[in-house]
């Protein structure tokens, strides 16, 4: 029997034991599809206390996540704590020490995904994130290996569930106040909404999207950003009567010379637009390419199992790696301080 890939996990929260909980349902599929089985053999959390959906042995449980990155018996770390620190002192740390690197941490790679890669590369080992973006949608990976032979012109879509819903219920009549509280009742918005509805969740994203796709080192900063917090209904009313809906979109766009514009912010979209009737909480994201020409893809953007999916996904990709070898480069990388000329 193959040496299983040995995964340490911090951030045992509802994405964490989501991973956990799909990890242990699909054991039978996974150990038929990996060369190497996945076990499961450090959780790290700063508290431990708190009870979780799923249940695991405390001889696993750990508050000391330095203690994970650095154990000589992790082949690979799954990063889902979030937020730029602790985790990319972590994340760079494991990368350090020769492990690979699984995240959902969408706002500390576009701040820091470029530097980090580079030091993955160094190592001979690899950063994924599938789950940073789209939830259970295989963006990342369909713009890594599926369109690795196009030229990438443009990107955009539905990036943030969370605005979306809100925007679908605001269509449907109520205020701003009214959708966001319904939104909080149905658990699809943290306790603070200000990342999802200032549009800092959705900046991340296409940051992430945009760097892969033209090759440049695009970061959070980078992008043109609004929220919805100021539509009203008089605004939904109108776009209405337009034969048009409110989106949340984000656009990241290069033309011929190399100029890149990267937004989110509220658009128009008339009813012959791909993601007129992309609503509720999914997300959806239009691709244009050479020679491809335009794809969509639509689904789930959050949630633990959306996530666990992509999580998983990356997990079996490494699988396939024997223990001691370097993982092939990824066809797509972001270059650290390769900025293109910004579109006037």
């Amino acid at each position: 029997m193959a040496r299983p890939l040995r995964i340490g996990l911090i951030g045992f929260g509802n994405i964490g034991a989501g991973v956990i909980e799909v990890l242990r349902a699909n054991r039978d599929l996974l150990d038929a599809r990996c060369p190497r089985p996945l076990q499961l053999r450090r959780v790290a959390d700063i508290d431990l206390t708190q009870p979780r959906s799923v249940e695991v042995d405390r001889e696993l449980l750990t508050d000391d996540s330095e203690s994970v990155v650095r154990d000589p018996e992790i082949d690979v770390v799954v990063e889902l704590i979030g937020g730029l620190e602790p985790a990319r002192t972590l994340v760079e740390t494991a990368l350090r020490e020769g492990k690979h690197v699984v995240t959902a941490n969408k706002a500390m790679l576009a701040h820091h995904g470029a530097d980090l890669l580079a030091v993955a590369a160094e190592k001979r080992v690899r950063l994924l994130f599938e789950a940073a973006v789209g939830g259970g949608i295989p963006i990342v990976r369909t713009l890594c290996e599926g369109l690795a032979a196009n030229r990438i012109t443009r990107i955009e879509g539905i990036l943030n569930g969370t605005c979306n819903y809100i925007l679908t219920a605001m269509a449907s009549g109520k205020t701003y106040e009214e959708a966001l509280a319904e939104a909080h009742e149905l658990g699809y918005v943290e306790a603070d909404p200000t990342a999802d509805v200032e549009g800092m969740d959705a900046a991340h994203k296409i940051a992430i999207l945009a760097s892969l796709a033209f090759g440049q080192d695009i970061r959070y900063e980078d992008v043109d950003r609004e929220g919805i917090t100021r539509i009203t209904q008089q605004d939904i009313r109108r776009a209405s009567g337009e034969n048009c809906a409110i989106k949340h979109y984000a656009v990241a766009e290069m033309d011929e010379q190399g100029r890149v514009a990267v937004s989110v912010r509220p658009t128009l979209l008339g009813t012959d637009h791909l993601c007129h009737e992309v609503v509720g909480v999914l997300n959806a994201v239009v691709i244009e390419g050479f020679p491809v020409g335009q794809i969509m893809l639509k689904g789930p953007g959050a949630g633990p199992k959306p996530t666990a999916s992509a999580v998983l996904s990356d997990l079996m990709w490494l699988s396939r790696i024997e223990n001691g070898q370097s993982p092939p480069p990824s066809l797509l990388t972001i270059p650290p301080g390769k900025k293109p000329p910004k579109k006037a």
